[in-house]
């Protein structure tokens, strides 16, 4: 279920948080990250640690992060959250209450499902609602089939943003085959933005076990109605050490380009994260 996880996250191009995969030990585990963005508008930081505790069929977890953006103003957060198995499968819910240093603030509450079903495939439900000190609402649904094959895995995917300037659905498949030494990705995805303009992309990706742990690489090219194009590069590295921590690195780096009224612009951003991990 770990790989599944992994690749599903990878597949929906968000940033890995190691509270979002850490793995449960015997008792509990600690963790802590530092993140670097660089864009062409400036550097962003983000700082974060957290822990994960588990007794019987039920964990919680707690993380607090801080940043601060390209524009140079700061932000924290602290996360809550807690989770139990089912008769199917398992359930979680987590609270996430932020400022920023201009007083603004905001609450996003998550919950998700997990369930295996009678058919053999997994399905995984996950819904979030942001609220913003303004009145602002965001909410997000993400619904996930997971298939189990000899080959290795398949899914599909459907999601939907609403927030003040509409909707925006997603919808995606894929599947890691696995290999001698790990396993290939191949990713599409398609949406349509809450301004209703269509976008499609394209991932393929490898991962490799190592001798002290694995590493993995991604790229994704995908294009706008529009004409704007975008290429992403993923690589990460897993290592564990002798002490019974894991350090992992990641590093994107994203490359745009699009035409708009006959002009042209492109764009670069790059973007590290490194992780230590601790187990008790």
């Amino acid at each position: 279920m770990r790989t599944v996880a992994l690749a599903l996250l990878i597949s929906l191009g968000v940033y890995l948080r190691l509270a979002d995969v850490c793995v449960a030990t015997t008792n509990s585990a600690t963790w802590s990250s530092e993140t670097t963005r660089v864009t062409p508008r400036g550097t962003g930081t983000v700082t974060a640690s957290g822990s994960v505790s588990r007794e019987g069929d039920a964990a919680e977890w707690t993380a607090e992060r801080q940043g601060t953006t390209a524009g140079g103003e700061t932000w924290q957060s602290t996360t809550t959250g807690s989770g139990t198995k089912t008769d199917d499968g398992r359930e979680w819910q987590a609270t996430t209450e932020g400022t920023t240093e201009a007083g603004h603030t905001w609450t996003t509450e998550k919950e998700g499902t997990v369930t295996r079903n009678d058919d053999g495939t997994i399905t995984i439900e996950r819904d979030a609602t942001t609220t913003r000190d303004d009145g602002t609402v965001v909410t997000k649904s993400l619904d996930t089939t997971v298939t189990k094959t000899e080959e290795g895995t398949t899914w599909t995917t459907e999601g939907t943003r609403t927030g003040p300037k509409g909707t925006a659905t997603m919808e995606a498949s894929g599947s890691t085959v696995k290999t001698e030494d790990g396993a290939e990705l191949t990713v599409d995805r398609s949406g349509t933005t809450a301004g209703g303009k269509t976008w499609s992309s394209t991932t393929t990706g490898t991962g490799t076990k190592t001798d002290s742990g694995r590493s993995w690489s991604t790229t994704t090219e995908g294009s706008t109605e529009g004409g704007a194009t975008w290429t992403k590069e993923r690589q990460g590295e897993a290592v564990k050490s002798t002490d019974g921590s894991a350090g992992v690195t990641r590093t994107v780096n994203t490359q745009v380009t699009g035409s708009k009224a006959g002009k042209t612009k492109s764009g670069k951003a790059a973007a590290t994260t490194k992780v230590r991990r601790s187990r008790k």
